[in-house]
């Protein structure tokens, strides 16, 4: 996989779940794994693209987006 791909890959994925964080602690939220995930989804229903793809793969441990 391409260097530059996979630097862009990996802080889109920072931004994702920095933006999930965020929220969750915002809300009040207890942040953990699950709630990330869970989080993310939700900001993502209207624009899941590769950014979420990959902050959830991260999340889920998978080495492919979804």
């Amino acid at each position: 996989m391409d260097q530059r791909f996979e630097e862009q890959a990996h802080d889109a994925a920072c931004r994702v779940m920095g933006e999930a964080v965020w929220q969750l602690i915002a809300t009040g939220e207890t942040v953990s794994q699950e709630a990330i995930a869970n989080m993310i989804v939700m900001l993502a229903e209207r624009r899941l693209n590769l950014e979420d793809s990959v902050a959830l793969s991260v999340l889920n441990g998978t080495s492919k987006p979804f």
